[in-house]
C-alpha cells in the first residue's frame, strides 16, 4: 500500500482532526481546530475550503449518500451548514436544537437525522426545500 497524501498540522492547526470520505472516494472533507473545512480530491489538492462563521469546535462531518450535500455539525450551534458540493455554496439549516451532538445522512433516501444528547431529533429531507 502507498501513501497517497498526507493532511498535516499545516492545514487544521494541532489537535484533532475530523474527516470523511466522499460516497464515490473522489474527496474526503477534514476540519480540524482552525474551524475551516477542507475539501481535497485523492491527489492531495484542495479543492474547495469552507469556513465556518462560528469558531466553536467542529462536531462531526457527513455526505449524503449522493455525494452532493456535506453536513458540518458544530458545538453548541443549532445551525446545520449544508455544503453543496456542485454550486460551492453552504445552506444554513435552522435546526431550532438548542446543543445538537449528532448527524447521520440516510443511507438509502434524502434524509438528515439531527440529533441531541438528550432525545430530540429532527430529520430533515433535502428534496423537500
Amino acid at each position: 500500500m502507498r501513501r497517497l497524501f498526507k493532511i498535516g498540522a499545516d492545514r487544521h492547526d494541532s489537535g484533532p482532526v475530523r474527516f470523511i470520505w466522499h460516497p464515490e472516494g473522489n474527496f474526503i472533507a477534514s476540519a480540524g481546530r482552525n474551524g475551516i473545512v477542507q475539501i481535497t480530491d485523492r491527489h492531495g489538492e484542495i479543492v474547495d475550503e469552507v469556513p465556518m462563521n462560528v469558531t466553536t469546535s467542529i462536531l462531526s462531518l457527513a455526505w449524503d449518500k449522493d455525494g452532493e450535500f456535506l453536513a458540518i455539525l458544530q458545538e453548541g450551534n443549532g445551525v446545520v451548514p449544508l455544503f453543496n458540493l456542485s454550486t460551492r455554496r453552504l445552506l444554513p439549516l435552522e435546526t431550532g436544537l438548542k446543543d445538537p451532538t449528532f448527524i447521520q445522512w440516510s443511507k438509502t433516501g434524502p434524509q438528515l437525522a439531527v440529533g441531541t444528547a438528550k432525545g430530540n431529533l429532527l430529520i430533515y429531507n433535502k428534496s423537500k426545500k
